[in-house]
């Protein structure tokens, strides 16, 4: 039985013999004890890690107590002998299902106990064994819109308090952040649609920024972020120019005009227009890296060549497919994320980060002279001074203290801990680059070393092979055959049919809500059988990234269901309305 649980894995996981089996024995001190049903139990020190009754049965009531609905993605902390895990894959055979496992003996030992061949050839299944909660973060980090619910076996959890704490700790931050996702979704969805429908004859005329992946072959970058330590750069960014690629984010473009240091590129992603007001003192050619939804007066502001990114939203993955429009950028809420990013992908073998402070040393939030600091003394009234607008900005963020690179602490707040974590899960993944942050007095980021600029002048000047490797003002979309514009014209016809398709399933839903014939059973077969057209249409994710319907527990259904019908009806509308307007630019031209 151990031997063909080792091969059910092995084809679940190829290196799972050379990197588990062939290091780790059976747990020395674990027994495998016969229950009153015939199954097996397990037994430590006389104290037994699972029921010596009827296992099964209990995993089924705790499945069902504990899962009363299918989340989009369950995590299991520990497998025990998997009845849990069979129980839930019993409930809910399509939901995807994590299993971390830190106690590989435990593990090993439960092989020799039970066949798991059908556990482990569940499709859905993936495993983490021997490894730290932040691993989770491979697997989890671009689905944080998603419902995730975590379950630990507790009579095995108690044997690793640390850990069990160390991923309650990971997976709060995880909520946190897919609340804040969440909430920014509701507040931006709109704005995120209308931008990238504005944006479509940019679109069909942005180069994809798959063709500078690696372009660096392992030259240092230096990212420029906003924070309040970006002034101590002041006095060598000339000079580190000529010794690594400068990649600027929008907030940090004006401090560069200032200083009259040209980035070699400039990365903007917001969505709003007063971020754009950031570029207004900026040289209009610059080489811009954005993506379909950014704001469209960005690129009336800014001329030069723009690289786009794969979007992240369901709408521009749909118009960009035909578009050849490939290099995807991790988002992790901050503009200096996806900066850092892009040095990765651009191939960067080290990575330099100056003004990413993540927090406010000296009680400042950005570097002197940035618009939000102008802003502030304009706005500034005897009954609104600057000093409590500053006051306001950190307050509101929801503050807390925290360490600084140099040991000190340092007043941070509840979002920007959440960029640091996604720092911190970056510089723990395989292949990211080493990375240093200038700022002594910034928030402490484990994985990332502190270096100061004098270190860096120490690196040899490579201008003249940057200005020959990196594209120059110049540089558009290579000519060809292609005409993009009618490939989106396309795309966006296809989509306005799919989505009145769905416009007339919606409103059949809502009408037989509105004028019920027959009983409930046959009311909601009638539902259900719009429900599964609904979801076979081609525009279900375009139309369900603005459903903002969330039934409450124990809700009628048919309450229910008329809140979700008009919620994507809503959806619908909006994206039609900016469709056709879209269609009429593309023909014609803005």
């Amino acid at each position: 039985m151990f031997e063909s649980n080792i091969r059910s894995l092995c084809s679940l996981w190829p290196g799972f013999r050379r990197e588990i089996a062939d290091k780790y024995a059976p747990h020395p001190a674990v027994r495998i004890i016969p229950t009153e049903t015939g199954e097996s139990a397990l037994s430590l020190e006389g104290r037994f890690l699972s029921t010596r009754r009827d296992p099964v049965r209990e995993a089924e009531r705790i499945i069902e107590a504990r899962f009363p609905a299918a989340p989009d993605i369950a995590v299991f902390l520990h497998f025990g002998l998997g009845y849990e895990l069979e129980a839930f894959f019993r409930r809910y055979p399509d939901t995807p299902v994590i299993l971390l496992e830190p106690d590989i003996p435990l593990f090993m030992t439960a092989l020799d106990a039970r066949d798991f061949s059908t556990l482990f050839r569940k499709k859905g299944l993936v495993l983490l064994l021997d490894t730290p909660p932040s691993s989770l973060a491979t697997v989890l980090n671009d689905r944080c819109n998603d419902t995730v619910e975590l379950f630990p076996i507790k009579s095995i959890a108690r044997l690793h308090p640390d850990y069990l704490e160390a991923l309650n700790e990971w997976f709060h931050r995880f909520q946190s952040r897919r609340e804040i996702n969440r909430n920014t979704l509701k507040r931006f969805g709109r704005v995120w649609v209308r931008n990238l429908l504005s944006n479509l004859q940019v679109l069909a005329e942005a180069v994809p920024l798959g063709e500078l992946e690696g372009i660096l072959d392992g030259r240092p970058c230096l990212v420029l972020a906003a924070g309040p330590s970006l002034d101590t750069l002041s006095d060598h960014i000339h000079e580190l120019r000529k010794r690594m690629a400068l990649v600027a984010v929008d907030t940090s473009a004006a401090w560069c005009r200032q200083r009259d240091i040209q980035p070699d590129f400039l990365v903007v992603v917001d969505p709003q227009y007063w971020n754009t007001r950031h570029l207004d003192p900026v040289d209009r050619e610059q080489i811009l890296v954005s993506e379909s939804s950014t704001h469209p007066a960005v690129f009336r502001r800014i001329t030069g060549p723009r690289f786009f990114c794969s979007s992240l939203f369901p709408l521009g993955s749909f118009l960009e497919k035909d578009l050849n429009i490939h290099g995807k950028l991790g988002a992790g809420g901050s503009v200096s994320t996806t900066a850092w990013d892009l040095a990765r992908f651009l191939g960067a073998g080290k990575v330099f980060c100056a003004g990413l402070d993540l927090g406010y040393p000296d009680n400042r939030t950005h570097y002197s002279g940035s618009l939000f600091e102008e802003l502030s003394h304009i706005w500034s009234c005897r009954a609104n001074p600057s000093m409590t607008q500053h006051f306001r900005y950190i307050r509101d963020g929801s503050p807390l203290t925290t360490e600084s690179n140099s040991g000190e602490p340092v007043l941070s707040d509840r979002r920007l801990s959440l960029y640091r974590w996604w720092f911190e899960n970056r510089m723990s993944e395989p292949g990211s680059p080493a990375t240093f942050t200038l700022s002594r007095k910034g928030v402490l980021i484990r994985g990332m070393e502190h270096a100061g600029p004098l270190e860096l002048l120490k690196l040899p000047e490579i201008r003249e092979e940057l200005d020959t490797l990196l594209p120059g003002r110049d540089y558009r979309r290579l000519p060809g055959d292609i005409d993009t514009s009618a490939i989106i014209l396309k795309g966006l016809t296809e989509l306005d049919t799919s989505l009145m398709e769905m416009e007339i399933l919606c409103r059949r839903a809502l009408g037989i809500l509105d004028n019920p014939a027959g009983s409930s059973s046959e009311l909601l077969a009638a539902l259900g059988t719009l429900d599964t057209e609904i979801m076979a249409n081609p525009a279900k994710d375009i139309a369900g990234f603005l459903l903002d319907a969330e039934p409450e527990a124990q809700e009628d259904p048919f309450v229910a269901s008329r809140k979700v019908y008009t919620s994507i009806l809503d959806s619908v509308l909006y994206h039609r309305e900016h469709l056709q307007r879209a269609r009429g630019m593309i023909s014609t031209g803005p």
